[in-house]
């Protein structure tokens, strides 16, 4: 079809991805999973030294009780970050 004046082009639609793809060169991407498989080693083996440190950190009164749930709930997080940076390190469709 020919660029005339009053002619228009019939609708083509876009490819859709439905993966986000994160944005950044390849030595970005794998900073981040080195990181999140550090800290996720760190939660995972140092539990209650690791989030004791941040909640000192975060809380304005020097006295602060947890409940026992956060210390499993951060061992369930280091293993995610793990996982997460082991199956990104294993990823064939990085374009």
């Amino acid at each position: 079809m020919d660029d005339e004046p009053g002619t228009r082009r019939p609708f083509s639609p876009t490819k859709v991805t439905t993966k986000p793809k994160i944005r950044g060169d390849l030595s970005t991407r794998m900073l981040l999973r080195a990181l999140a498989f550090a800290v996720g080693i760190l939660e995972l083996l140092l539990t209650r030294p690791f989030v004791d440190y941040w909640m000192d950190i975060a809380a304005v009164d020097d006295d602060v009780e947890l409940h026992s749930w956060v210390y499993t709930v951060a061992r369930l997080e280091g293993i995610v970050f793990i996982l997460w940076a082991l199956k990104g390190g294993c990823s064939q469709s990085d374009e």
